[in-house]
Formats: C-alpha cells, structure tokens, sequence
C-alpha cells in the first residue's frame, strides 16, 4: 500500500492522469505526503531517518526483520539501504505457523470426549512464551519501539483509505466493495499490482494484532490458558481461527495439515 499511495500522490502532484482530486482528497493527499513521504521535523514520535539511515523504506524493511524474521513482500527500491541486522527473530515465522498448527488441533478436538486427545496445551503455552520473549528481546531497552509505531500508524492510516470508498479513492475512480479490490484498482491505474493475495492479507491484519496483543501480555504462558485459543470461551479462538484460515491462504502452507517443525 506504501508504494502504490506513493505513486497516486506524485500522478496528482505531478500531472493530471488520475483527474483532478476533490477537495477532500487534496486535504488527504497534503496530510499524507506530510505524515508519510517527507522528513519529519526532529522531536516527533517518528522521527527516525537522518543521515545514518536516510529511507524510511529500509527504516521499517529493517524493523520488520529484526522483530519478525520477514521482509517485504517486493523488492526494495535500488536506492534503499536496508541493512539486516544479524540479530533477528529467524525463527518467528516457524513458531507461529507451529502454535498455528497446535491450536487448530486443539479446536478439532475440542469436543472429543472419548478415545486418544492429541492435544497438547503445554506446546501452546510454550510457543506463546517464546514468541512473547522473541518480541521483547528485540524491545530491550526500547529499541524499534518508536519504528513499531511509525509501522502501526502509517499501515492503519492507509488501511482506513481503502476500508471505504474515501475521498482519494472516489477522486481516482477505484471506488468498489472491498479493500483489497480498492487497492488493486488504485495499483492498475498508477502502474505497480497490488500483491495477488492482498484480501487475505487484508483478513489476516486485524486478528493477527489482537493474537499478538495477547501472546504479548502473556495471557497464554500458563498452560492452563491455552483452552481459550480453541475452546470457544473466549472471542480470541475466532480470531485464531480467521488467522488460520487466511495465513494459510495468503502463504500456501496449509496449516491444517501440514507439519511444521520448530528448531531444537
């Protein structure tokens, strides 16, 4: 969404592909470009890039797989310095897709009542641990924390602008009923597709950042907790499954029935 917003902002700013933009979608085309694509004065919360670290691309590229293990879905820019760092979370990504694996057992067997129960709640527990320490391993001392909401705010503010059919969105004739086809239609007119499975990832973000939140207090270290992420007693058990369904989608690991090894 950054790159495809980037370019809608310099066809209005440069020519008159796109049309001409209404009036609120000029107000959203300067609050943007001042948020988001400029150097931020010094002292606000994001003020990150400065001459050891210029682009804000790589400022986040980096943040991301520091904490997460993950890069970006395309390629950086040629002028993009992205350093990665040798401390990072390389093992994220399998734990997840393991506690995923985990507790879609658990909720396939949630109501078996006789014969062998696979289920194994102390896993569950033990793989939310270690997500939670890999997280706060890499907050020591509050490190990325200014990054995390620059990534938070800025991916908020852009999903807000093709959840409806917003001024810019309406200005640049990509109204539709769905985020995903707003972002897709907004891509084919400035010239750079939306990612193919932008609708699951779309699915994916709301209750992957309420799982996080709660892997992130600790609420499922105890063992005993680890009922609530299938049992159906708590409305975490639908996130994770919403989760299950759309991370399987969106990477094509299955979840469901493909075994995923955690390292020793």
């Amino acid at each position: 969404m950054y790159e495809v917003f980037r370019r809608v902002i310099a066809e209005y700013v440069h020519g008159e592909k796109l049309g001409s933009p209404s009036d609120d979608a000029q107000q959203w085309i300067q609050t943007t470009a001042d948020l988001f694509y400029k150097q931020t004065p010094p002292f606000t919360p994001w003020s990150l890039d400065n001459h050891i670290r210029p682009d804000m691309g790589a400022i986040r590229r980096n943040a991301y797989y520091r904490m997460l293990g993950m890069d970006l879905n395309h390629a950086p820019a040629p002028d993009e310095q992205y350093i990665k760092a040798e401390e990072h979370n390389d093992d994220f990504v399998q734990t997840f897709e393991r506690l995923l694996q985990e507790v879609w057992t658990g909720y396939r067997n949630r109501a078996n009542a006789t014969g062998t129960n696979p289920t194994d709640d102390s896993a569950i527990a033990f793989m939310c641990t270690t997500l939670r320490q890999m997280m706060q391993a890499r907050r020591q001392g509050n490190k990325l924390s200014r990054e995390e909401l620059l990534a938070v705010v800025m991916l908020s503010w852009f999903h807000l602008t093709v959840d409806f059919n917003s001024p810019i969105v309406v200005s640049a004739n990509a109204s539709n009923s769905s985020a995903h086809e707003r972002l897709r239609l907004l891509g084919e007119k400035v010239g750079l597709p939306a990612h193919s499975k932008s609708e699951h990832f779309f699915e994916l973000s709301q209750p992957a950042s309420r799982f996080l939140l709660r892997i992130d207090a600790g609420d499922f270290d105890d063992a005993a907790n680890a009922t609530l992420l299938y049992d159906e007693s708590d409305a975490i058990t639908y996130d994770v499954q919403d989760l299950i369904t759309h991370w399987s989608m969106a990477t094509g690991r299955d979840v469901k029935v493909t075994t995923v090894t955690t390292p020793a």
